[in-house]
């Protein structure tokens, strides 16, 4: 019998360790990013926003370069408790 799925939730001291590329290394919620879905990155959402001042910096050293911001996080919208229960399923 295999063993059961654990919930865990994203945080930024989880994201540290190991960031999902298609998840938002602020608040754990989807990013859409087009490289991370394995498109080019001229089509991703990104390159035509502006991003917030200090968003970037907030964004842990470990997953710089790994992981997106998600477009709330990019507009710089406050993460709350309720925004930060994206969920994903491993398995032990």
């Amino acid at each position: 019998m295999p063993p059961a799925p654990l919930a865990v939730k994203y945080t930024a001291e989880a994201m540290v360790e190991a960031p999902d590329p298609s998840r938002c290394p602020l608040c754990g919620r989807p990013n859409g990013c087009a490289m991370a879905a394995g498109s080019d990155a001229a089509a991703c959402w990104c390159m035509s926003v502006e991003i917030a001042g200090g968003v970037l910096e907030r964004l842990p050293q470990a997953a710089r370069d790994k992981a997106c911001v998600c477009a709330a996080c990019a507009r710089g919208e406050p993460t709350t408790e309720s925004t930060a229960r994206a969920l994903r399923t491993v398995t032990r």
